[in-house]
């Protein structure tokens, strides 16, 4: 798992979730060293605290039913520690603003190179699948012939309703309708606002991938 995976709105948060049933459920979920250090930076970044204190729950949640086997591994390479201290000493200097905006920049793309090759090699050595939403990632992953997955919560949330819905054959269903329950459910299980144009393109996007839901919307 990347550490932009591990966050409440961007992991299925379910275990009856489409995504989870086949990717992770009783699969073995391995968290790199260098994932666990950027998180225990998140933790003191109020925005990203709680999404990331309830991911971490919900996967410990998982690991004490016996979904999934939940693994840390690896070691914090010294190149990680050098450039996040690296970026520190600089911004302390700020002597030239210029030049100390710019080395900052490219130390924390430098660092960022490392934490991914890290997280790509754990990959490799696991003979894993790289779980992660970046796309350079996933590209560079590809080439390598690592198997990679990401996850999109918005279409995941979507298709839950539908599902839900269409086993209720006496409810109506209708576009304004899904959009509501879409938005409550995923303010009550990720506390994840979505707005009613980005639910209404992924159900447009549905609608012309899938038939069924095209006969139900009708």
């Amino acid at each position: 798992m990347d550490t932009n995976v591990i966050d409440v709105g961007a992991f299925p948060y379910n275990s009856d979730s489409p995504f989870f049933e086949v990717f992770m459920r009783d699969r073995k979920i391995i968290i790199p060293s260098s994932v666990i250090y950027e998180l225990k930076r998140k933790l003191q970044i109020g925005k990203e605290k709680d999404k990331v204190i309830k991911a971490l729950s919900r996967l410990q949640e998982y690991k004490s039913l016996n979904f999934i086997k939940l693994e840390i591994s690896g070691i914090l390479s010294e190149e990680a520690a050098t450039n996040e201290l690296l970026v520190q000493l600089t911004i302390r200097e700020k002597k030239d603003e210029e030049k100390s905006s710019r080395f900052v920049r490219q130390i924390k793309e430098a660092k960022s190179d490392v934490r991914d090759t890290m997280i790509l090699l754990e990959a490799i050595r696991s003979s894993g699948v790289l779980f992660t939403n970046d796309k350079n990632l996933r590209k560079l992953a590809t080439l390598l012939g690592v198997p990679t997955i990401s996850y999109n919560s918005l279409l995941d949330d979507v298709n839950h309703i539908i599902r839900k819905m269409s086993k209720n054959k006496s409810e109506k269903i209708n576009k304004n309708k899904i959009i509501k329950l879409v938005k409550e459910y995923a303010l009550r299980t990720r506390g994840e606002r979505y707005r009613d144009e980005d639910i209404a393109l992924v159900l447009g996007y549905l609608m012309l991938q899938n038939r069924k839901i095209q006969e139900l919307l009708k």
